[in-house]
């Protein structure tokens, strides 16, 4: 089939043009925009009609754009890839043995077929609503010959939903296990309150990003490989620092499996991190084995004292792992009672970091010896309201300590027009401010 392509030679164009086809679902997602050597920008769409183009860019941008209308035809079977192979199992397996398939059953088979994947050893993971019609349970036999010829370093096949942003734990409820042994299936009891023997029945999975091992259990723990910009953005401005003469901390209140906490002791600050989910908890404990990372698990009953911390100091721990609420943070400091070089503190929390604001500047205030602290706090905004978002922040930051404001990075898109952002703070303590 034939679709439009559209030639833009105004830059400015096409942001907008690339937003409204989005929003209207007729951008073709699997061909990139591309610049041509003299200057034009090419966008593909899902459009087949002159007609419904101008209507839509009439409707949605209310002004002629300067461009250039042509056609491309979509690229059918592959030789390679999963769609090549799933028409390889059509034409061959199924053939061989005689079966008889309807062409509307293999019509929508195809249609399902996944357009985006992940590969995070051993599973493969697959976006959106694929795999999952009731006709496929007559074609399990594709999944074997699809990992054997396209992915031979899977065994496991899964679909990706979108986490349930109101659970504070992060559990990838909407996970599907496609094909292979995903382990017992959640409890509630199995999701609060783990066994070494339910950790070990557990079906896991590691990825390598940015020289950084990273372990986590799907059906317990959520992924993103979306920040994967952030987490190289962390090493770079955790370079910068460092003091020689002192231990540089990091403080890391949603550790998770280690996004961040496993960045910062990659060059060489102690991190003391705050976790919730058990699950995470066992994943961050196997990133940190496989980065040869010496660390100290705290339970929620446990004692941190001055004595015990300068002890695993001295033993080379670098990573303090609260297995508990970040509530308890500046307890722990008061607990703890030892100056900091605090350099950093992280908040990866989405929807919103905001219940850790004032935790960050009682640290900043009362445990830190470091003139200034690198706090990044990371929230969903409106692109509409990046400015204001950033201007309440530093005024919450303004009120209890010298804060500026240093950098906001867009991450991922969240929602239409809503972003993952970061927002670099540089905040500096009051202390004997009059």
């Amino acid at each position: 089939m034939e679709y439009l392509l559209v030639e833009l030679a105004d830059s400015k164009d096409v942001k907008e043009v690339k937003t409204v086809l989005e929003k209207s679902g007729k951008l073709n997602k699997n061909e990139k925009i591309r610049r041509e050597n003299n200057g034009v920008f090419k966008i593909y769409t899902r459009i087949c009609e002159k007609t419904e183009w101008e209507g839509i860019m009439m409707e949605e941008i209310g002004r002629i754009i300067d461009h250039q209308l042509g056609t491309y035809r979509e690229r059918t079977v592959e030789a390679a890839g999963i769609v090549g192979c799933f028409e390889r199992y059509i034409d061959g397996e199924l053939k061989r043995r005689g079966t008889v398939v309807e062409e509307d059953i293999v019509r929508q088979l195809r249609l399902s077929l996944p357009k985006k994947y992940s590969v995070y050893p051993p599973m493969l993971l697959l976006s959106g609503q694929t795999l999952e019609l009731e006709v496929w349970k007559d074609h399990t036999r594709f999944f074997p010959q699809l990992l054997e010829q396209e992915f031979p370093q899977c065994t496991h096949i899964a679909v990706n939903k979108p986490i349930i942003e109101s659970d504070v734990m992060r559990r990838p409820f909407n996970l599907v296990p496609v094909y292979g042994n995903f382990g017992p299936e959640p409890t509630d009891t199995l999701f609060t309150n783990p066994s070494k023997a339910n950790f070990k029945e557990a079906f896991w999975c590691s990825v390598v990003q940015n020289g950084i091992t990273q372990h986590w259990a799907p059906r317990y723990t959520m992924f993103s490989r979306g920040n994967i910009k952030e987490k190289k953005r962390v090493l770079q401005l955790s370079k910068q620092k460092q003091n020689l003469n002192t231990l540089p901390v990091a403080v890391d209140m949603y550790s998770g499996i280690g996004y961040f906490t496993l960045s910062y002791l990659a060059n060489g600050y102690t991190v003391f991190c705050w976790e919730l989910n058990p699950w995470s908890i066992e994943g961050l404990i196997r990133g940190l084995t496989a980065n040869h990372h010496s660390y100290l698990v705290i339970g929620a009953d446990e004692v941190l004292d001055s004595k015990k911390y300068h002890a695993a100091i001295s033993s080379g721990v670098r990573a303090f792992v609260f297995n508990e609420s970040n509530e308890e943070s500046m307890r722990r400091f008061e607990q703890l009672s030892v100056p900091m070089d605090l350099q950093h503190i992280n908040l990866g929390l989405l929807p919103s970091s905001k219940d850790s604001w004032g935790s960050c500047t009682r640290m900043v205030n009362e445990i830190s010896n470091s003139k200034e602290t690198q706090i990044h706090v990371h929230e969903n905004v409106s692109i509409n309201d990046f400015d204001t978002f950033t201007n309440e922040t530093l005024e919450f930051f303004q009120k209890d300590c010298f804060a500026k404001f240093l950098h906001l990075e867009k991450v991922k898109t969240f929602a239409p027009d809503v972003w993952h952002v970061v927002l670099d703070y540089l905040v500096s303590p009051r202390k004997g401010d009059s």
